[in-house]
C-alpha cells in the first residue's frame, strides 16, 4: 500500500513525467496558439517537479541545475519571444542523461547500466564479464544521446516547427525503444553463448 505521504511526491513525478513526454506537442500548440504565458508556465513547472524529485534522492544538485536551466529558458523566452530557447529544452534533457551516464563511467564509480542490471541478474552472476559488458552498453548509451541531442538541436535551428515535434516528440522516443530492444536481444545471445560455451564472449 502507497503510503499518504508519498502521494504528493508520487502526483509531481508524474506530472513532470508527463509534461516531459508531452512537451514537443505543447510546445507545438504554443506556437499555433501563440500562448507564451502558458509555455513559460510548463518550463516553471517543469523545473519545481526536477527540484522536488530531487529532494528525494541522494544529491539534489542535478535537479537543482535543471530546475535553473528550465527558468533561465523561461527568462530568455519571455524577454526575446523566440520559441527557439523553448526548443533547446528537449536539448538539455539529453544532455542531462548524458552527464549522468558519462560520469558514472569515471573509476570509481558504478556505471549507470550496471546499476540497472544489478536489479535482475543475481549476485553470483555479476562477474567481470558482466561488469565489462554493462560498461561498454553505458558508453554505447552516452554515443547515442551525443547524436540524439545533435539532430535535436539541427531540428531546432533549422527545420520546421512540425519536423521539431515529430522528431522530438515521436522519433527520439522510437529509437530509444529500438536501442532497449537491440540490447536486450544481444543480451539474450550473449547469454546463451556463454552459458553454452559456443562462442568467446569474454573479449566483449
Amino acid at each position: 500500500m502507497v503510503s499518504l505521504l508519498k502521494v504528493p511526491y508520487i502526483i509531481i513525478r508524474t506530472a513532470g513525467i508527463l509534461l516531459g513526454v508531452l512537451f514537443p506537442f505543447i510546445v507545438y500548440f504554443a506556437i499555433s496558439s501563440k500562448s507564451e504565458l502558458m509555455m513559460a508556465g510548463v518550463l516553471v513547472a517543469l523545473g519545481l517537479s526536477a527540484l522536488a524529485v530531487s529532494g528525494r534522492r541522494d544529491s539534489g544538485v542535478p535537479g537543482a541545475v535543471l530546475c535553473a536551466l528550465d527558468f533561465a529558458l523561461a527568462a530568455v523566452f519571455l524577454a526575446s519571444g523566440s520559441f527557439l530557447a523553448v526548443k533547446l529544452y528537449p536539448l538539455i534533457v539529453t544532455g542531462s542523461f548524458l552527464s549522468f551516464f558519462a560520469m558514472s563511467l569515471f573509476p570509481g564509480r558504478t556505471p549507470v547500466i550496471e546499476k540497472i542490471a544489478s536489479y535482475t541478474v543475481k549476485a553470483e552472476d555479476r562477474d567481470d564479464f558482466f561488469r565489462n559488458y554493462c560498461r561498454k552498453v553505458t558508453v554505447a548509451w552516452c554515443v547515442f544521446f551525443v547524436m540524439n541531442g545533435l539532430v535535436s538541436l539541427a531540428t531546432a535551428l533549422f527545420c520546421s516547427d512540425e519536423t521539431w515535434t515529430l522528431y522530438n516528440g515521436v522519433i527520439s522516443y522510437v529509437l530509444i525503444g529500438m536501442m532497449f530492444t537491440a540490447e536486450y536481444i544481444i543480451r539474450i545471445i550473449l547469454r546463451k553463448r556463454r552459458k553454452s560455451g559456443t562462442d568467446d564472449t569474454e573479449k566483449l
